[in-house]
């Protein structure tokens, strides 16, 4: 009789344990993982818009379940993330940035040349599809009030050059510190820097 009750406790504690790790979220143990699509997204509004805007596509036009990877760091941080298998999509990917930063090539001045080289890159070597753009152009841009451009006859970037070592001007860390077509990139092709960053 002791031994039917060692059994008989035993074969409890091991369908309550099994019930109980049936309910948990551990990675791996949960079959929802396969029907969810884990979307990575840097921390700027652009990236978090998309990536709620590429969710709610996909929930709506499949049977697909997504989550969200908010606020990594930087480029470099959500092609890990995909890369290693923690995340299913990057919501934007910056073609300037990836052929410089992530495959650290020389930067290309035209867009297309560049997108194609991104794209053969992620193909040949990762094995990973860059998709065609969104259809919206993702460049860097300076901005001014309209009173400024009125009162010095702004149109283009090229007309700061004579103001610029005056000016403090607002940009993107990542931009300022990156090699070939960041802020050292662009005072090359422009031929000035401004005053403060």
């Amino acid at each position: 009789m002791k031994k039917i009750s060692r059994f008989f406790k035993a074969g409890i504690l091991v369908l309550v344990s099994s019930i109980l790790l049936s309910g948990c979220g551990f990675p791996g143990l949960n079959s929802s993982s396969k029907d969810t699509v884990r979307i990575a997204a840097q921390n700027t509004s652009e990236q978090q818009i998309m990536a709620y805007m590429i969710s709610d596509l996909i929930e709506h036009d499949t049977n697909l379940k997504t989550t969200l990877i908010n606020n990594l760091g930087s480029g470099s941080v959500s092609f890990q993330a995909v890369k290693n298998g923690d995340a299913d999509i990057s919501a934007i990917r910056y073609n300037g940035t990836d052929l410089t930063t992530i495959f650290k090539q020389a930067p290309v001045k035209d867009p297309k040349l560049a997108t194609e080289k991104v794209r053969k890159i992620y193909k040949d070597k990762y094995h990973m599809t860059y998709f065609p753009s969104y259809g919206f152009a993702d460049t860097y841009a300076f901005m001014v009030t309209g009173k400024l451009a009125r009162k010095e006859n702004l149109e283009n970037v090229s007309d700061l050059k004579r103001l610029a070592p005056n000016m403090t001007v607002g940009a993107d860390q990542i931009w300022v510190n990156r090699k070939g077509d960041g802020y050292d990139g662009f005072a090359k092709t422009y031929g000035f820097r401004f005053g403060r960053l």
